[in-house]
């Protein structure tokens, strides 16, 4: 998949960004994910974060989480906020993958990439992104220890 760019900037709100959102059981590679976003020239910056199972949770040691949740209102929830995000920001184009099953120590739970036209935006993107998501989104972790 090949990102293409929306050449939008902030005073032209009628672009829509890129949004590839998705749910899996599969293992996370964000290198490979990353892989998927190639902008192009009018892009500035690739903001990514990548949310790792810890090793310690309240203090306990753990051997991985379990996620679960009504997958498709997750989905739905986690649609919405990206759009809401590209209403915030001129963004480009908005990559959200987030793991539902187990996920052991060390893995990649959530991975998201933000494509705008200066850092400043894909920056503040990326993280309003992440907080939001872990407020509304319907997904619930156990521990397993």
């Amino acid at each position: 998949m090949k990102w293409r760019c929306c050449r939008r900037s902030a005073e032209d709100k009628n672009v829509k960004p890129k949004i590839t959102v998705m749910l899996t059981k599969r293992k996370l590679s964000p290198a490979r994910l990353l892989q998927r976003c190639k902008p192009e020239s009018c892009t500035g910056a690739v903001a990514t974060f990548t949310g790792v199972v810890r090793g310690k949770e309240n203090g306990q040691r753990i051997e991985a989480l379990q996620y679960s949740g009504y997958e498709s209102m997750a989905k739905k929830q986690l649609n919405e906020v990206v759009s809401a995000a590209a209403q915030r920001w001129p963004l480009h184009a908005v990559f959200l993958a987030h793991r539902v099953g187990r996920v052991k120590t060390g893995e990649a739970a959530v991975f998201l990439a933000v494509e705008a036209g200066h850092r400043k935006e894909a920056f503040a993107a990326c993280k309003w992104i992440i907080d939001r998501l872990k407020k509304v989104v319907p997904l619930w972790k156990e521990v397993e220890q």
